[in-house]
């Protein structure tokens, strides 16, 4: 990350504890920290 370490530090900690955890699935990889979220736009038309 591109950020000091208290704001790496604090990152941590919000993202390890509920429900930031389920969404953002924080790792650690060979590059350090990471996490990933997903989303989608999906769009229907109504029927009828």
């Amino acid at each position: 990350m591109r950020c000091i370490t208290a704001t790496v530090a604090r990152l941590k900690e919000m993202v390890a504890s509920d429900p930031l955890q389920g969404f953002l699935r924080p790792r650690e990889t060979e590059d350090g920290f990471t996490f990933t979220l997903r989303e989608a736009i999906v769009l229907a038309r109504k029927p009828g």
